[in-house]
This record gives structure tokens, C-alpha cells and sequence, in this order.
């Protein structure tokens, strides 16, 4: 029901649809932004009285320099109420030319939780550390296959003291048992935050990136790791646990994909170009997930019920293993760091994710005791 208003001249013939959002982006995405606006569920009241009549001025196909700002504002009161659909039309038009305007107006605040500053340097430095481990089990590999040959040849190389490897062994099982226990609070803290909370796509698509960092981490060691393991079944079952969970998050995609309702994701994280590419990765990684679990229950069967012996498949199977995880680990790094590269330029000032919070600090202090003790194996033995 319309309201009778004494509207100024100017205005009395206007419509939504002469307002062009091109004359202004800014106003006009602040104005939209602010009508559409959530917090959790929490819906804001409506756009501040500035907004509507800047927008107004701005936009506008004449000029209103002449209409005083409180009949700018009746009027946009009278026209929300009366044509709701040339309303919505506008907003379409200014979600297509001034989106980034409308997506910073939305602030959007994210999920430090998931994907903050603190928590992607801990993931960055797990994968600096497996870069470093990697080439040096490599080096030492081939420095053994080398030794052998000489070894035929009647030649050989200098021998590396037993209690020379001893140190980067035990460094290795201080670094795989605190990447697991790292991988495995905080996947289960994200698939918690999946499925207790209100979920968004967000939310899932870096739960499903931390998880594949973290389960890469592992996988790509473990050829060295499982050698000198205490309990390498016990080790192989935290693996295939951590395989698990990456599967739970992408059935929670396919799950929940259809219940996210927020302004931000419909419009504004689905436009991301990165989106497709984390899409395409979740996808195969739900897969992959799927094969490691079967493909563990398989050689177990074999090992258990043939009786067959599986270290010449572990010769040349290590490698391969080693090279896709490694490969794994940092195109899931590239997504996360291009997805909050866009996420901030889309966000801008309400992007909590580049704030060193507690939770932040406390991502990265939780690596301390790991240099430590890297430290004192290397200083003592």
C-alpha cells in the first residue's frame, strides 16, 4: 500500500529504471550493499540516509540539485514500496556494472578460522619444511644408488655414518607426527564448523584446502617416514583417517551446496575466478580420497589373505607417491593464496582474514616446540 506523498516536481515522473548505476558506482554499490547486507542472520535494517540520497544525486538522469534531501529520501521510500520489481531490476544492473562496489558494500567479513593470515604461513612453513626433507631423502637416496654401483664397479663413494642419518630421521618423525596432529585439529575443527554452523561455500572450499596441504604433507614424506616408524600401521590409519576427512568435506559440498543463501556468496564469491578452479580440485580430490581408502583396504586384503609382498612395488610406487602429493600440496598453497588475493580485493577493509588475531598467532606459535626440538636433535646427536 502506497503512502500520499507531496513529491517534488522533478521527481514525480522518475523510476527506478532511469537511475543508470554507471553515473556512480560507488554510491550505487554502497546503497545496494546496505540493503542486502547480513550478518549471520541478521538482516540490517535498511541503507543510511546519505547513501540513498548521494545515490539519488549521483545517478539520477537529471540533476536534483534543487530537491532538498529529505524529499530525495520520501520519494525513495514511496517508489521501494510501489515498484518492487523495477527495484529489483536496478539492483541487477548494479550488481552487473559496479559489483566490486557492491561486494566491498556488503562487508564481508570471512572465516580467519579457515583461512586467516596466521593459519596460511603455518601451512606455508609445513610446506617449506617438506620442500627441505624431500631433497634431502632424495640426495640420499641417490647418493645410495650410487654407492651401489660404484660398488660393482669396484669403486666407491664415501659412506655416510649411520649416526650421520640419524639426526634427519629423527627430525623427520618430529616433523610428520606435528603435521599430523596440526592437519588433524584443524581439519576436524573445520568439518566441525561445516556441519555444526551454518556453512558457506567459502568455508568449505578452504576447509578442503587446508585438508589437502595438510594430507599432501604427510603423503609426501611418508615413503621415508613409514621406514623408520615405530608403528607405521598406526601412522598408516592417521593417513587414511586424514584421507577420510577430505572426502567428508567434499560430500559436505555436494550435501549443502544447495542451502547457501548469504548475498555475498551468490553474487560475489561465485564470480571469483579461482572458485571454478577450487571446484575442479575439490572434485578430484573427493575422488582421490575415495581411491586411497579403497586402494588401502586392497593391499591390506593382499597382505593379509595372499600372503603377497608388496616392497618391490614400494621401490618405484615411493616416488610416484612422493611427486603427486609434493604437486598436490602447492597447487592447494596457489588456490589459497589466489582465493584470498581475490576475496581482498573484492572485501577490502572488512576482510577479517588479514588481521593477526590471537587465533592467528597462535597458528604459527604452534610450530615453536617443532623448531625446538629440531634444534636440540640436531645440537645433541
Amino acid at each position: 500500500m502506497s503512502v500520499a506523498l507531496n513529491l517534488a516536481p522533478l521527481l514525480k515522473n522518475l523510476t527506478w529504471l532511469d537511475f543508470d548505476p554507471r553515473r556512480n558506482c560507488t554510491w550505487a554499490g554502497r546503497l545496494l550493499g546496505q540493503v542486502y547486507r547480513q550478518e549471520g542472520d541478521e538482516i540490517f535494517e535498511g541503507p543510511s540516509f546519505l547513501s540513498v540520497v548521494m545515490f539519488a544525486r549521483s545517478c539520477a538522469p537529471i540533476s536534483l540539485a534543487t530537491v532538498t534531501p529529505g524529499e530525495i529520501y520520501d520519494w525513495v521510500v514511496n517508489m521501494s514500496s510501489e515498484n518492487g520489481m523495477t527495484y529489483l531490476e536496478l539492483t541487477n544492473a548494479t550488481r552487473k556494472y559496479c559489483l566490486k562496489e557492491y561486494c566491498q558494500s556488503l562487508k564481508w567479513e570471512g572465516n580467519p578460522d579457515l583461512s586467516g593470515i596466521g593459519v596460511f604461513t603455518a601451512y606455508f612453513f609445513q610446506a617449506a619444511l617438506t620442500a627441505l626433507f624431500l631433497l634431502a631423502y632424495l640426495y640420499r637416496d641417490l647418493r645410495h644408488r650410487m654407492t651401489k654401483e660404484r660398488a660393482r664397479e669396484g669403486t666407491t663413494l664415501p659412506l655416510r655414518s649411520p649416526h650421520a642419518q640419524a639426526p634427519l630421521d629423527r627430525c623427520l618423525e618430529i616433523f610428520w607426527v606435528s603435521s599430523f596432529y596440526f592437519g588433524l585439529g584443524m581439519t576436524i575443527a573445520a568439518v566441525s564448523i561445516t556441519f555444526i554452523e551454518e556453512a558457506s561455500e567459502h568455508t568449505v572450499f578452504f576447509s578442503l584446502l587446508g585438508t589437502l596441504a595438510s594430507t599432501s604433507v604427510l603423503a609426501n614424506l611418508w615413503p621415508w617416514y613409514y621406514r623408520n616408524c615405530a608403528h607405521p600401521h598406526l601412522a598408516m590409519i592417521g593417513l587414511c583417517l586424514l584421507c577420510a576427512l577430505l572426502t567428508v568435506v567434499g560430500e559436505a559440498y555436494v550435501y549443502m551446496s544447495s542451502h547457501w543463501g548469504n548475498s555475498f556468496e551468490r553474487n560475489c564469491f561465485y564470480r571469483l575466478p579461482a572458485r571454478g578452479k577450487v571446484m575442479g580440485l575439490l572434485f578430484f580430490s573427493r575422488s582421490v580420497g575415495w581411491l586411497v581408502l579403497v586402494y588401502t583396504v586392497l593391499l591390506w586384503c593382499a597382505k593379509r589373505f595372499l600372503g603377497w609382498q608388496l616392497a618391490t612395488l614400494k621401490s618405484w610406487l615411493r616416488y610416484i607417491v612422493s611427486l603427486a602429493a609434493f604437486l598436490l600440496l602447492w597447487i592447494s598453497l596457489g588456490l589459497f593464496v589466489q582465493l584470498r588475493s581475490e576475496m581482498t580485493d573484492y572485501v577490502e577493509d572488512s576482510y577479517a582474514e588479514n588481521d593477526w588475531g590471537f587465533g592467528q598467532i597462535l597458528a604459527v606459535v604452534a610450530w615453536l616446540p617443532t623448531a625446538v626440538e629440531f634444534f636440540r636433535v640436531w645440537a645433541c646427536e
